[in-house]
């Protein structure tokens, strides 16, 4: 498989701790583009609204829920 040069700019703490961690990033970060086509082929299989143009990787940030409302005003019936 013929392979070709690619730049990337990426986090410095983060290309620290692949280091540490003794990963080869260019072989994980194929290893993950791989995986991610393997994904999107299997979900267009069986929905045909994913593709991708339309696929987007979920959040990791907690969803957002409502704050119930108490009154203000003090209770003046004691």
């Amino acid at each position: 498989m013929k392979k070709t040069h690619l730049n990337l700019y990426v986090d410095e703490n983060l290309v620290n701790q692949a280091k540490e961690h003794g990963l080869i990033l260019s072989k994980f970060f194929e290893n993950k583009l791989r995986e991610y086509f393997t994904f999107i082929r299997a979900v267009s299989k069986t929905e045909n609204k994913v593709g991708l143009l339309r696929f987007e990787l979920k959040s990791m940030a907690p969803e957002a829920t409502r704050i119930p409302s108490y009154p203000t005003s003090p209770n003046l019936d004691n």
